[in-house]
């Protein structure tokens, strides 16, 4: 399984100067990079021409549904990206009319991105597994809503924790469905958004490496959506270090 990142964590950085910061995150070890999707061709085509230049090509992008209505503009967008995987990024999953309108658009747009050569996932939050839909957990409902063979997932295991299940546990029950990892951690389980570098929390980073690699998933994305305690930068190289450190990025 190949390390990415995704730059949230770096937002700052990237606006002020994308290529030198690309380039940091290459030296670091990591393999590609996942982003947002550029809202015009045009523009997701300089990602993807930037991204490779800079030594860390753009492997993933996402967004919102909301920002993804037009299904063939969507799709030329992340062909221009050159992209592999399109990620919805976000779903309410607050009621059952939420869940059939949401899934009806991600199974078009899988289908549609599929056609292309682009395999289209969903990106878990905590909410889809704390939340109950007519005495059934949303994170259910949404999987039995999805047409499996369109809809993939981007399981992220801080996520998948913070929800009350285990990460690893929960990779191997959904190995037939997970196409990519976000790897996160967090500090404390009762503080939400408690997110923090890898290792320097409770999520099993390892452990959930391990079982993705076991099932096959082609790619894992280091996310952390703000800082904790440490600077952007900081919290970054501690991740790679720490990665490292299990033996699961090279070296620079």
């Amino acid at each position: 399984m190949k390390i990415g990142l995704i730059g949230g964590i770096l937002r700052d950085e990237i606006k002020q100067d994308l290529p030198g910061t690309l380039r940091r995150v290459a030296e670091l070890g990591f393999d590609g990079y996942e982003s947002g999707l550029p809202p015009t061709v045009e523009e997701a085509t300089a990602l993807r021409d930037q991204a490779k230049s800079c030594g860390l090509p753009l492997i993933s992008a996402g967004g919102s549904l909301g920002n993804f209505t037009d299904v063939e503009q969507t799709i030329a967008r992340a062909k221009a990206a050159g992209v592999s995987f399109l990620i919805n990024f976000w779903s309410s999953a607050d009621s059952s009319e939420a869940i059939a309108r949401d899934a009806a658009q991600c199974n078009a747009l899988g289908e549609a991105a599929h056609k292309a050569g682009i395999r289209f996932c969903y990106h878990n939050h905590d909410h889809e597994f704390l939340r109950e839909i007519d005495g059934k957990p949303a994170w259910d409902r949404l999987l039995d809503a999805f047409d499996p063979d369109f809809v993939h997932l981007e399981l992220d295991v801080a996520w998948v924790q913070a929800g009350g299940r285990d990460p690893v546990e929960t990779i191997h029950q959904y190995k037939d469905r997970i196409a990519l990892l976000h790897l996160k951690d967090y500090i404390d389980s009762d503080q939400r958004g408690s997110f923090c570098a890898l290792g320097a929390g409770v999520v099993d980073i390892p452990g959930s490496v391990r079982a993705g690699t076991k099932i096959g998933v082609p790619w894992a994305f280091i996310e952390q959506d703000r800082p904790w305690k440490l600077s952007p930068w900081d919290s970054v190289v501690s991740s790679s270090l720490y990665l490292r450190e299990w033996e699961l990025l090279p070296g620079s």
